[in-house]
């Protein structure tokens, strides 16, 4: 029920946003991070309810890059809010960017992160491979990077700009 209501309030949000200013990067930005929000969720839901082998070999690769896609988006996100108009240059990319599709790949063609699905009494869980604590380390670094950026922008703002990041924040 839980991951409905985050699904439909995702879908709503992104809907608003969507129709209030679709053109500028920010928006464009928030809206992957609502995208990667409702593909993880609906990963998690196919993952509990699936009872074949072809609903696991899609929702447990899809919740972990998912993950993957939030922080990565948020990151980017947060680098280039509020402005409009931003040039993120090829460096920031290159910078930003192998991280996420190294652990990607890692995720879709070993198991070094993600290994077998495990069921114990009943519940379904994963097994997590030797990498696992890199990859959560990833998360909280690059989700941690993100709101960093965003207090420091936040307090150095005034006015209108402050009470943006007081939306976002």
């Amino acid at each position: 029920v839980i991951l409905i209501i985050t699904i439909l309030a995702n879908l709503a949000l992104g809907w608003s946003t969507f129709r209030g200013q679709s053109r500028s990067i920010s928006a464009r930005l928030f809206l992957l991070i609502i995208a990667s929000i409702i593909s993880w969720s609906i990963a998690k839901i196919i993952f509990y309810y699936a009872d074949n082998s072809l609903g696991n070999f899609i929702s447990v690769p899809m919740l972990y890059i998912s993950g993957v896609s939030i922080v990565t988006n948020f990151l980017i996100f947060s680098i280039a809010f509020p402005q409009e108009k931003i040039r993120l240059s090829k460096k920031f990319y290159a910078a930003i960017l192998p991280i996420p599709i190294a652990f990607c790949a890692l995720i879709l063609f070993s198991d070094l992160i993600v290994g077998e699905i495990i069921v114990i009494d009943g519940a379904k869980g994963v097994s997590v491979g030797k990498m696992y604590p890199t990859y959560v380390f990833f998360l909280i670094t690059y989700f941690f990077i993100g709101h960093a950026v965003l207090a420091n922008r936040f307090l150095n703002s005034h006015g209108i700009l402050r009470a943006q990041f007081v939306y976002v924040l």
